[in-house]
């Protein structure tokens, strides 16, 4: 059980390891990742993998009468939902209201105090911060991550990563980073993908270009739960928003607004509900 908070610290811990000899950090990973024989829930971009998710036959992932504490503050209390193939669920919620938690659980970071998590296949997890080596290119980033996850950096990158593959991570800009890590996440095609707030102080070019993933992520049948505040970020590819409070409020976009094709009426009435829900 101490798998979990030592991942959570390697990519910092380790970065001498990785300056001073990349092989060597390598073999270091992939013999902790190897020690979990029957694992699916990836942390770390889609690499490692956790202990404490289960994973389902039927290709669905369900959270399933959840409850977690962190000491004596209850944070989420029998929480349930599922996520099916080609399917985007939003979180939403005021801070503090355990979204973020609920991404950690899912991915394996954190275990539930009670209650049962299944993932419909192997999952990528792009947190709000990152785990990139700063002192490594950003080809170095991609073939560490593909190598752990036994797989091999593919042609086509998102984001037109191919033009800064000599460029080291530190020197790219906040939203080139977040750019790298989903591309980290995406290596060996995970069917469920975590995304914590990932347009938080980004361009317009980077949403649009993020937007246009994630849609063709649902095309492909992938599970999407995704974090966000601004409804313009997610109107186009939401099918379903879960307002975590006291008490869960689940709309699928059919029962939030009348027209689902009315992206103005779902920003405006999820803003009406977002605010209700805060006070």
């Amino acid at each position: 059980e101490l798998l979990c908070p030592l991942i959570l610290y390697l990519p910092v811990q380790f970065s001498v390891i990785v300056k001073a000899s990349h092989d060597a950090a390598l073999f270091l990973f992939s013999e902790i990742a190897s020690d979990a024989p029957r694992l699916t829930g990836v942390l770390f971009y889609g690499i490692i993998v956790s202990r404490y998710v289960g994973c389902m036959e039927d290709g669905m992932t369900e959270i399933c009468d959840v409850s977690f504490s962190y000491g004596s503050r209850k944070i989420l209390e029998h929480l349930s939902f599922r996520v099916t193939s080609s399917e985007c669920v939003v979180l939403a919620g005021a801070n503090g209201r355990g979204k973020s938690t609920v991404l950690s659980l899912i991915a394996g970071i954190l275990r539930p105090s009670s209650g049962r998590i299944q993932t419909g296949g192997r999952v990528a997890y792009i947190p709000q911060g990152s785990a990139l080596f700063e002192d490594m290119t950003v080809a170095e980033n991609l073939r560490f991550f593909a190598t752990l996850a036994k797989t091999a950096v593919s042609d086509e990158l998102p984001f037109n990563l191919h033009d800064y593959m000599n460029v080291k991570a530190g020197k790219l800009s906040g939203g080139m980073k977040k750019q790298l890590s989903i591309a980290c996440a995406l290596l060996g095609e995970p069917r469920v993908i975590l995304f914590d707030e990932p347009c938080a102080g980004l361009d317009i070019v980077y949403r649009r270009e993020l937007i246009a993933l994630i849609h063709s992520l649902k095309a492909k049948g992938c599970e999407i739960v995704y974090v966000g505040h601004d409804p313009m970020e997610f109107v186009s590819f939401c099918d379903r928003v879960l307002f975590l409070g006291q008490n869960l409020q689940s709309y699928s976009r059919e029962e939030l607004v009348a027209d689902p094709a009315d992206d103005q009426q779902f920003c405006e009435i999820f803003a009406r509900i977002f605010e209700k829900l805060s006070h």
